[in-house]
Formats: structure tokens, C-alpha cells, sequence
């Protein structure tokens, strides 16, 4: 290590240069395709190795040690071996076509890639601009029926109906009335004192039910209760 660091130019003169081969890689005479690996070995060990280009065009770097001096180069495309052969010699270059099968005929050739490890993630880009606003969405369903609300107000009293009319008399009041006026008629004529009572029960029960029948009418009414008015007593004539 101290040794590197003193004599820089000593230790880079002792580097071997390699021996470069420039060419193209074929497949029964179609050019291979872009990124397939073309790969130099010296007893089967490898030296060197490249991609092709576009054609198949490749640059190979092969060896860089005196060891391999005048030892025979052999070549494979992707997993394939080529047809040639090459020697190997310090620092030379040399242009060679490598080729897999005959012309018209191809071969099978898996391109020899090495994928590396994924890199890390990158930073996160900006925030982009915001989008345009969108239609309104549809309407949402009813929502359930709400409670019942507070009792209202009383509303003012209407107002005055009309005046009735007069009820006519009815069938009962008189069948009532005919029904009174025989018994009496029969009263005085047998001069009966029990016609007399009865008379006067019925005569009572017709007058208050024809009463009932007829609606009061206007003016002002007479209050017979008061202690300075007695009311009339009925002038009835019994017959001896």
C-alpha cells in the first residue's frame, strides 16, 4: 500500500494492457438483438465481456495479464458459443465477426444480462394543480318524517248563527190535544168528578208538551217568581 502511494507512475507501468476485439454478433446471419453479452474465456475461464450494440456491435476488453499470452480466446453470444476463435495477445486489437449457426438457420440465444440491485427511492415530486371542480353528485334519499309540532292557538269564537224557525206541531201534540178535549167533554157531560181530575192531568200534559214544541219568542220575559207579582192562577168552573 505505501509502496502505491511512493511510486504512483511504477505501478501503473506494470499493468498489462488487454487485447481488444472489435466486431459484430450474428445468429444465422441476422444480427443479434441490443444488450446481448458477448463474453471472451481462455480455458474456459472468463476474461472479458460486452453488450452489443444496436447491429450487434460490440467493443470486448479481454485479459489484462501476461498469463494469457499466446493461450487460443474462445467466444459465446448470450449462452451460445460462437464459431471463431481468437489468440490472445498483449495490447493488440483486432477486428473479429462472431457468429452463431450457419447462414439461414438461427439459434437460440438468451442474452446474458445481470440486473443490479434497485436503487433507492427517489424524492417525492411537487403537489400538482388542483383538478377541475366536478358535476354535482345526485340527489341523496328523504329523511325520516320529523315529530308532530306544538299544539296551535285557539281560534276566535265564529260568530252569532241565525234565528230557527218555528216548529210546526207535531202528530203527538195533536193526538194529545183531541185526546184532551173529548175527556172533557165527557167530564160535563156525566158530570163525573174523576173525568174532572183526569181532565185536568191531561189538559196540563198537553199544554207543556205543546210548550215544548213552540220556541220562545222575543221580547221581554215576564218573571213571575218575583214577590211583588203573583202569577195568575187558572180560572176553572167546576160544574155541580
Amino acid at each position: 500500500m505505501i509502496l502505491a502511494m511512493l511510486f504512483p507512475s511504477l505501478i501503473s507501468a506494470q499493468q498489462v494492457p488487454p487485447h481488444i476485439i472489435i466486431g459484430a454478433a450474428s445468429n444465422g446471419g441476422v444480427p443479434v438483438p441490443t444488450g446481448t453479452t458477448i463474453t471472451a474465456l481462455v480455458d474456459g475461464v472468463k476474461i472479458g465481456a460486452a453488450r452489443t450494440a444496436g447491429s450487434g456491435t460490440f467493443t470486448l476488453m479481454a485479459g489484462n495479464s501476461n498469463s494469457y499470452e499466446g493461450k487460443t480466446m474462445t467466444f459465446t453470444i448470450g449462452n451460445s458459443s460462437a464459431s471463431e476463435t481468437l489468440v490472445w495477445k498483449k495490447g493488440e486489437a483486432t477486428k473479429l465477426n462472431l457468429t452463431v449457426g450457419t447462414p439461414g438457420s438461427t439459434e437460440s440465444i438468451a442474452p446474458i444480462v445481470t440486473t443490479g440491485e434497485s436503487g433507492a427511492a427517489g424524492p417525492q415530486g411537487p403537489k400538482g394543480a388542483a383538478g377541475e371542480v366536478g358535476p354535482p353528485g345526485p340527489r341523496g334519499p328523504s329523511g325520516p318524517e320529523g315529530p308532530i309540532g306544538p299544539r296551535g292557538e285557539t281560534g276566535p269564537i265564529g260568530p252569532i248563527g241565525n234565528a230557527g224557525t218555528d216548529a210546526p206541531l207535531n202528530t203527538f201534540s195533536l193526538i194529545a190535544l183531541l185526546i184532551a178535549v173529548i175527556t172533557i167533554v165527557v167530564s160535563i157531560a156525566t158530570n163525573i168528578g174523576g173525568y174532572i181530575a183526569l181532565s185536568l192531568f191531561v189538559v196540563t200534559n198537553v199544554v207543556s208538551v205543546f210548550g215544548a214544541n213552540k220556541p220562545e219568542t222575543s221580547g221581554i220575559p215576564i218573571n213571575y217568581t218575583s214577590p211583588d207579582i203573583d202569577p195568575p192562577s187558572p180560572n176553572i168552573s167546576i160544574p155541580s
